[in-house]
């Protein structure tokens, strides 16, 4: 969302801003560098690859504007805290030393992110797929420990004196890019005009969770030879875009199958204990980095809340793909399912 907005952006150099992010301008392709292939570099091969800091020199010594960089790459250099990562923030902050430099941090509420990063590492891209429950997900990922948000913020601290957080449950932050252009950016006043603007002029287009079930449902019929001979065609002529027009199609008429037959889906949950650590983790990190929300009238409830519904929707679960594809029904339906 950010890094889109900022590419269509016909304003932003009446700001006197131009973004450094994961793609090329397009009008700069032959010229210009990838700030992602950069840190990845950087990442690999640690402080032996200096590509990224000289690139970035040129750019502020060439540049008479003001740099925007968005790349998430920035915080997993922090993901374990180590020298590397130390190493990388205390050489950014000096080539920078001569600037005003203004971090964000988004916030989400733990549970929430959790799930937002499961989705969205496990959206369909074509071949047979990444069928991952979210349960083995979870417990591979999560449970030795991870870098959220609050911790982010402290280590950015360390290096930079402006680090702003931006909190998505403020009534500022409704709209991610208003929030940004308004009020995180200085005097961007043009692209503040121009994002309102556009938004008045196109339909809502809040980013809705998509559910996967059917999806994972379809991905399972199709590894087990249950569908077509057209989708097994599709994956070994490596035809992805058709295989994704196809099980995009078949999702839509399983979630209306399921619907028809009224067929309660079997689910594969994380524990109790489990669901009570997420629980604890989005109650303390929003005390630790946002104690006056936490501490207001509604801020421990709206998150126990918030919690509880996604607990309702079975957002920490997977469908038992196993046990539906068992189901004759389900074995008839998907099989003359073209």
């Amino acid at each position: 969302t950010i890094q889109d907005s900022f590419d269509i952006n016909p304003v932003l150099h009446m700001d006197n801003y131009t973004f450094l992010g994961m793609r090329n301008p397009k009008e700069r392709d032959n010229s210009h560098w990838q700030v992602r292939k950069l840190l990845h570099q950087y990442e690999v091969s640690g402080s032996k690859k200096t590509e990224f800091f000289d690139k970035l020199e040129q750019e502020i010594a060439s540049s008479k504007m003001n740099l925007i960089m968005s790349e998430e790459r920035f915080s997993t250099m922090l993901n374990t805290f180590n020298s590397e990562g130390e190493k990388f923030f205390t050489i950014l902050k000096r080539v920078l030393a001569q600037h005003r430099v203004v971090v964000a941090v988004g916030y989400k509420r733990y549970h929430e992110y959790i799930t937002s990063l499961y989705n969205q590492r496990h959206k369909y891209k074509g071949g047979e797929g990444n069928l991952k429950m979210f349960v083995d997900w979870y417990r591979n990922k999560f449970l030795g420990g991870d870098v959220f948000s609050n911790q982010i913020y402290k280590e950015l601290k360390k290096h930079f004196e402006e680090v702003q957080v931006i909190n998505f449950y403020s009534p500022s932050t409704r709209d991610l890019m208003t929030n940004i252009y308004c009020n995180v950016l200085p005097n961007a006043l043009h692209s503040c005009t121009w994002h309102i603007e556009r938004r008045r002029k196109l339909p809502a287009t809040a980013n809705p969770s998509v559910e996967v079930w059917p999806t994972d449902i379809a991905l399972a019929a199709m590894r087990n030879g249950l569908l077509p001979k057209e989708y097994s065609e599709a994956v070994a002529t490596k035809n992805d875009e058709t295989l994704l027009a196809k099980i995009e199609v078949l999702s839509e008429k399983i979630e209306a199958f399921a619907k028809e037959i009224n067929y309660t889906l079997p689910w594969e949950c994380i524990s109790q204990s489990e669901q009570e650590n997420i629980l604890n983790l989005s109650l303390h990190y929003e005390e630790d980095l946002l104690p006056y929300l936490f501490h207001s009238q509604n801020g421990e409830s709206d998150i126990r809340k918030s919690f509880s519904n996604f607990v309702q929707k079975n957002k920490f679960c997977s469908v038992d793909t196993a046990s539906v594809i068992q189901d004759e029904k389900w074995r008839a339906f998907l099989s003359q399912s073209n």
